[in-house]
């Protein structure tokens, strides 16, 4: 029940945060994504941008010791900065992301005791993302 309330909140959580990223400016988009990072989960969305792939997981998994679905609120406000970043940005600026998103999604995948339909869906766009 514990692992329900969890997963329930942070879900919750994107889904505050997806509706405020809805008609905002691109800029300012990525602006509440940034914020949202520091403030919820109080990370650094510079040092983060800044970490490999691996790095990056390692930080979230081992030394920040995040739950699951805290690694994945992480990859998927990667994933929408990702998009939003598309628009605006080089590919060379955006595909880190969805890269890393791709790392932190895939890690929960494997290591989470829940299906998720929208985390697969998620992955399938980022690999195709990626393969272009």
């Amino acid at each position: 029940m514990i692992k329900r309330d969890i997963i329930l909140r942070w879900t919750q959580e994107l889904a505050k945060v997806t509706s405020k990223l809805l008609g905002k400016e691109t800029e300012e988009a990525l602006d509440i994504i940034d914020d949202t990072l520091l403030i919820q989960l109080e990370l650094d969305p510079s040092q983060l941008a800044r970490l490999t792939q691996e790095e990056l997981l390692h930080m979230l998994a081992h030394e920040q010791q995040l739950s699951l679905p805290q690694i994945e609120f992480v990859g998927s406000l990667f994933y929408e900065r990702a998009i939003l970043m598309q628009a605006i940005k080089e590919r060379s600026e955006w595909n880190p992301y969805f890269a890393k998103a791709y790392i932190l999604l895939n890690y929960v995948q494997n290591n989470a005791d829940i299906y998720s339909l929208d985390r697969q869906q998620k992955l399938k766009r980022i690999q195709t993302f990626l393969q272009s």
